[in-house]
């Protein structure tokens, strides 16, 4: 499925513990834009294909795609999201979520780099068509793990990674 949330709730852990130094919108933002070309082959080819941006070559291109533009475009957003949680009365409760909208550099970079390379790994235990190494090797890792375990461990680093945020914020 594209766009899974698996991917991008996965995240949540490394941002909780690496808070300054990591940017969750950079990081889903590049999990998004590589699978775009999934969505593409199922519009033009009728199949969920994972080709050339499901390769280590490829997601490394997306990542630098998306410190160059996503930045300033998640930047924006951020801005947006804090003042809907600042402004809106029903929202009230939720100021407490409101987030730095500044990206740096070096959390843009690690954002970037850690959502292409673990969504082309997470991809390859799932889809026989994804080869991380290709044009260079043409191993894919389907079967090293079970889909259920995974899903349950993305799930499980979601779970740790909300209650590490939690526990950073309140205390």
């Amino acid at each position: 499925m594209p766009l899974t949330p698996f991917h991008i709730i996965a995240g949540f852990a490394v941002k909780s513990i690496f808070n300054k130094n990591f940017s969750w919108t950079i990081f889903a933002l590049t999990n998004v834009i590589i699978d775009i070309e999934v969505i593409y082959y199922i519009i033009t080819e009728g199949a969920a294909l994972h080709k050339f941006f499901h390769t280590f070559t490829g997601a490394t291109l997306s990542a630098i795609l998306c410190i160059i533009i996503g930045k300033p475009i998640c930047e924006i957003f951020l801005k947006y999201l804090n003042k809907s949680f600042e402004s809106e009365k029903s929202l009230e409760k939720f100021k407490w979520f409101s987030v730095d909208t500044k990206i740096t550099n070096l959390s843009a970079f690690t954002g970037a780099f850690v959502g292409a390379y673990s969504h082309i790994i997470l991809d390859s235990f799932m889809h026989f068509d994804v080869k991380p190494f290709e044009p260079f090797f043409g191993k894919t890792f389907v079967g090293i793990i079970s889909i259920d375990a995974l899903h349950s461990s993305l799930v499980g680093l979601f779970i740790f990674g909300l209650i590490v945020f939690l526990v950073k914020r309140f205390r």
